[in-house]
């Protein structure tokens, strides 16, 4: 079984996630550098990571340990403060976060669920094969989350294995590793080409679950959400007189989100979990 859209659904696009966690990363350490140039950034270093997989022998994957170990030394050079925050503690920080905000936008696939508790009550050995890059511990802490870690005898993932299912080679893994001729197995997953296409070209049969309506929404949330955050957009609406929710000085709409988000930052920065706000204006 595939696992993501397969069995574990989201809500938006995986690139949105990434994207989230470069804004976080940003402002929780004060960075001297948007979130969206964070997020270029890390798109880089995974590119640069990839490619030297390949040049070893493996397939364009990387481990995210690592990812987040090469963009210590960059963020450095943008304000991160290294006395305070140590690689190791970074690290730990960066992979919370990201399972943090991969665990907020998921939710189950019930008809894969439910395909997988039929395969599972015939008593048929189950394996999980994924393209994923958090590790292999923060995928199996999201399948239990699920309910989902029951099931498999295996799991293989592209990102421990350095193989993945696009390029074909992570099924070679399998069939190696379980001893077993491609014709005893049946690929089920939603991807028409990592999912279908090139575990059929290995002789496996495959059962294909349609979710292009899925994927299609995610790239259109995405590229409306690169273009422009939802945050920025209200503001600027509110600010032009244009919003509908009736604010009387909208002018101010710039300034108090500007003292917001450097109040947040200096909380998060100063390790304050709880804060409050004392007012003595206002309506019930």
């Amino acid at each position: 079984f595939d696992i993501f859209d397969t069995l574990i659904g989201r809500s938006c696009h995986p690139e949105l996630v990434k994207h989230r966690w470069a804004h976080r990363i940003a402002e929780d350490y004060g960075l001297m550098i948007t979130g969206e140039a964070l997020y270029g950034i890390r798109n880089g270093l995974e590119s640069t990571l990839g490619a030297e997989a390949a040049e070893q022998g493996h397939d364009a994957e990387f481990r995210l340990e690592e990812l987040y170990r090469r963009l210590y030394p960059v963020l450095r050079e943008y304000g991160l403060d290294a006395e305070r925050v140590n690689e190791e503690r970074f690290t730990s920080v960066c992979r919370e976060l990201e399972l943090g905000l991969e665990s907020m936008v998921q939710h189950r696939h019930e008809d894969g669920v439910e395909l997988l508790r039929c395969v599972a009550e015939r008593g048929l050995p189950i394996v999980y094969v994924s393209d994923f890059y958090l590790s292999p511990e923060d995928l199996r802490s999201i399948l239990g989350y699920h309910g989902l870690l029951e099931y498999p005898q295996a799991i293989f993932l592209s990102s421990e294995r350095l193989r993945t299912k696009r390029a074909g080679r992570l099924y070679e893994v399998v069939l190696a590793e379980l001893g077993l001729a491609p014709a005893q197995l049946l690929m089920v997953g939603d991807n028409p080409y990592s999912d279908r296409e090139q575990a059929e070209a290995r002789g496996i049969r495959t059962l294909w679950i349609d979710r292009n309506d899925i994927r299609k929404r995610d790239s259109e949330l995405l590229a409306r959400a690169l273009e422009r955050g939802e945050l920025e957009a209200a503001l600027s609406r509110i600010v032009r007189g244009g919003s509908k929710e009736g604010f009387e000085f909208p002018e101010l709409a710039g300034s108090l989100f500007l003292f917001t988000a450097e109040l947040y930052r200096a909380l998060r920065r100063d390790g304050v979990r709880h804060a409050f706000f004392l007012s003595r204006e206002g309506e019930p």
